[in-house]
């Protein structure tokens, strides 16, 4: 075949290819968000902070530096990026909610399809695209806070930068972002800082210092930033803080009522993930074993029957799986790229 045109088949295919990813990421944020808009909007629930003008009125008051009355309020993103779509709407409340939630959905969406870059090829993609959107639709039918997934929006910009070995400052810029919204996980992406370490002396020990430094940098401004604003109750450690339902602490709530239900919301993606574990990519790996940590401090101080909390380890238990399936996907298209020999009359 002429160079020429083997050029412009490639170009044929990168060209349907970006068509399709498109179509899909816009696709999939259109149908998160919609659907949280609805769940939200037609929620058979008194949840105040669920209510639109409520929110509007709350909103308002958090900018101009009134004290917040929940813990939600401190995540500083959601009130600016509600500001911003309802001045776009032309101060429709629910107009302003829905576009902030496609928006960000898509946003998640396209973050998580670039993560996936180094590992998986096209075809992978999509099956980790269709993944990822089920565990973050239960998510939200398990939980009707407005702008969620921007959580998982900002951990997968950490720690993508870290994984393609970006410049320090994007590091701290994009962690710092994650701080604003949620100071834990903030803390464990500049934990997960430490999984390019390699053990050759100074170069080991550089990264722990600058790991060590996103870990201060982030902490002391969540801390500054909640401070200003008045500590809220997910600023505090809820060790013995007790349920409304039992007299019992926390965790041990969690571990009755929620640890049944982490393995079960990854299911089948535990499984796929730690089968032939060591032939996977070192930075999956290590990212997964470093965000035990944050588990614990869920049990601690988090509600195991909030699905959302653990959105992160789709980052990399998704990846983890699909490279489990790589040989029977692959086995797959090969089958379905053969030629069909037809019976002789």
């Amino acid at each position: 075949m002429p160079a020429t045109a083997l050029h412009i088949r490639v170009n044929m295919r990168i060209g349907k290819e970006q068509s399709v990813l498109i179509a899909m990421l816009m696709f999939m944020a259109i149908l998160t968000g919609l659907s949280h808009y609805l769940m939200i909007l037609y929620a058979d629930i008194d949840i105040i902070n669920n209510n639109f003008h409520f929110i509007n009125l709350l909103y308002e008051q958090f900018l101009h530096g009134e004290r917040p009355e929940t813990p939600s309020q401190f995540r500083l993103i959601i009130p600016l990026l509600y500001v911003l779509f309802k001045y776009i709407s032309f101060g429709n409340v629910k107009i302003a909610v829905l576009l902030m939630e496609c928006t960000i959905a898509l946003f998640t969406y396209f973050l998580f399809w670039f993560f996936l870059k180094s590992y998986l090829n096209f075809c992978e993609k999509l099956i980790a695209l269709f993944f990822l959107n089920g565990l973050i639709f239960v998510s939200l039918t398990n939980t009707l806070l407005i702008g969620e997934t921007i959580n998982l929006a900002l951990f997968t910009l950490c720690v993508t930068s870290i994984e393609r070995k970006r410049p320090f400052l994007i590091v701290l810029f994009s962690t710092v972002l994650l701080a604003l919204q949620r100071l834990d996980l903030a803390s464990f992406a500049s934990i997960i800082y430490l999984c390019g370490w390699k053990w050759d002396g100074h170069l080991w020990m550089e990264r722990v210092m600058k790991a060590l430094i996103l870990l201060c940098t982030v902490c002391a401004l969540g801390f500054t930033i909640k401070l200003a604003f008045g500590i809220g109750d997910n600023l505090a450690l809820n060790f013995f803080h007790q349920t409304h339902e039992e007299k019992t602490p926390l965790f041990l709530h969690n571990i009755k009522h929620g640890s049944w239900l982490f393995l079960i919301y990854f299911n089948v993606l535990w499984i796929l993930a730690l089968t032939h574990f060591r032939q996977k990519p070192a930075f999956l790996r290590r990212g997964l074993v470093l965000m035990i940590p944050y588990l614990l401090v869920l049990l601690v101080v988090g509600n195991f029957l909030e699905l959302r909390l653990f959105l992160p380890f789709a980052l990399f238990l998704i990846p983890l799986s699909i490279l489990t399936l790589r040989p029977i996907l692959t086995k797959m298209i090969l089958a379905d790229q053969s030629p069909v020999h037809m019976p002789c009359d």
